[in-house]
């Protein structure tokens, strides 16, 4: 059957006569005594006699809206409305000739959707967006929102009333559904049809119903449905939370009295971000936030980093610190991991760094981690229960203090973190001589490469970030390069970056 928009042909006094009378809305029709399809109907009937209608009356602000939603109220459907089609280019904005009303924070078809939907229902899907579905949409207390990444399962079969969205595939469309018969979706839209741009039709959508469903597959098209229009078969399940978490990475660029705070989140689906941060302080139980970015982000991974000599000021040598990422994401917070290190330097009152947890040459080894599933851990004292204050990837050098080995756990420092780590997982080698020492990485542009000889010339075997600490063996030394290890990676790096400790 071959669709299109119905047009009826009324003389021209007739129609000037539908055009300036009112038609009158009462309450009882706006609250539903009219089945969805009967006030389509009515409002497709208008259209008819209206002749070409477009939804660009150029009625942008919230006042203007406001304007829409009285008249809506009074059944004045051509207010808001001109005869002649939109001739803006480019993109859908004043600047470039556009003159389409606003409705809802959407132009076009989408603000006239929601038009149509306030039309309808009342009430409009808030959280309906140009690309997705906005944070707080579960406290619509008149819309369900129908979304393959919300978790609420396939797409519904779409019924009259339906607000539905496609995008990021070619085009991007907003209308509400009229029918749905076979493979072919009918609705009722601004921007679309056979009129022009900004012409109101009732037609057929340019895109199946295959087609969409496939689009909502890929989280590239939604439905919004009245909550007057769903019956218990039609509710969805519970959208399962998102698997959210926050981690507290090892510090880089540490020196006497700076350091830069390292960490990253990650989320099984995208969720709106609105603070991230780090909490700093001389004790665990004494940090406060030193470093707040407010921001407005939609997304499922970030990488987050701070340096205190911006949002800090600067550190005191030889002392250790405590430091923590946070983010905020909806109403809640979510932490990493407590984490320590020690910048580098002394003290005041001569307090040293070997004091606060770093190793002296006395009873220096060192040892590889293996067998882990990734990482080990290093924690406040010689047992799984105590605190987790870092972590040491497989296949890394830490430093280990024999002296203070207690039953099945080393003393170990790495990357300026000092703390218990189960012997279980650590390859230690035998003590060594004055000419092993560690290394702490500083001055670079971010990372110090290991090469296979002494010189840029020398190919790269890896890098050793800024801040990190390595295995010094200066008994291989040549000239101004080192011979370091670092993740199990042994080469000459340039001894001018390179800081001895010990």
């Amino acid at each position: 059957m071959k669709t299109g928009k119905i047009r009826v042909f009324v003389s021209a006094a007739l129609a000037l006569a539908v055009i300036f009378t009112l038609i009158p809305l009462s309450q009882a029709d706006a609250a539903g005594d009219k089945t969805v399809t009967e006030k389509m109907d009515k409002y497709v009937s208008f259209l008819d006699s209206y002749g070409n209608a477009y939804w660009n009356a150029n009625l942008r602000s919230k006042k203007d809206q406001q304007k829409l939603k009285d008249a809506v109220d009074r059944g004045d459907f051509s207010y808001g409305l001109t005869g002649n089609a939109c001739t803006y280019t480019g993109t859908h904005d004043n600047a470039h000739g556009c003159t389409s009303n606003v409705f809802g924070g959407g132009a076009q078809c989408h603000g006239f959707a929601k038009y149509f939907a306030y039309y309808l229902f009342g009430s409009y899907p808030t959280k309906a967006s140009g690309t997705g579905i906005t944070a707080g949409y579960k406290d619509d207390s008149n819309w369900t929102y129908y979304k393959k990444s919300l978790g609420t399962g396939e797409c519904p079969e779409l019924q009259p009333g339906d607000f539905i969205r496609y995008y990021n595939v070619g085009a991007s469309h907003s209308a509400i559904v009229y029918s749905v018969s076979g493979n072919t979706i009918t609705v009722i839209q601004g921007n679309g049809g056979n009129i022009g741009k900004c012409g109101i039709t009732k037609y057929a959508l340019s895109k199946t119903y295959s087609q969409f469903k496939s689009y909502y597959d890929s989280n590239n098209a939604y439905v919004c449905r009245n909550n007057s229009m769903i019956t218990d078969d039609d509710t969805p399940e519970p959208p399962t939370a998102p698997e959210i978490n926050v981690y507290t990475d090892a510090v880089t660029e540490l020196t006497e009295t700076g350091v830069r705070l390292n960490g990253h989140f990650t989320a099984s689906e995208k969720v709106h971000i609105t603070e991230h941060g780090a909490y700093l302080g001389t004790s665990p139980d004494s940090m406060t936030r030193v470093a707040t970015d407010y921001v407005d982000y939609n997304k499922s991974k970030l990488t987050m980093f701070y340096r205190t000599g911006k949002y800090y000021g600067a550190l005191t040598p030889g002392t250790t610190y405590y430091y923590q990422q946070y983010m905020v994401i909806g109403d809640d917070e979510y932490q990493g991991d407590i984490l320590s290190f020690t910048t580098l330097g002394t003290a005041p009152g001569g307090r040293t760094d070997t004091d606060s947890g770093s190793i002296g040459n006395d009873d220096l080894s060192y040892g590889v981690i293996h067998g882990t599933a990734g990482n080990l851990s290093i924690r406040s004292g010689p047992g799984t229960s105590y605190e987790k204050l870092g972590r040491i990837p497989e296949g890394a050098t830490c430093a280990v203090d024999l002296s203070r080995t207690s039953g099945s756990w080393y003393w170990v420092t790495y990357n300026g973190v000092s703390g218990y780590a189960s012997k279980n997982y650590i390859t230690v080698s035998q003590p060594q001589d004055e000419n092993i020492r560690r290394g702490v990485i500083h001055g670079t542009a971010g990372n110090l490469s290991i090469r296979s000889g002494p010189g840029t010339s020398y190919e790269k075997l890896g890098r050793i970030p800024e801040g990190a600490t390595c295995t010094v063996d200066l008994s291989r030394t040549s000239g101004s390069w080192y011979w370091v290890t670092y993740n199990g990676v042994s080469g000459y790096a340039s001894g001018k970056y390179i800081e001895l400790q010990g």
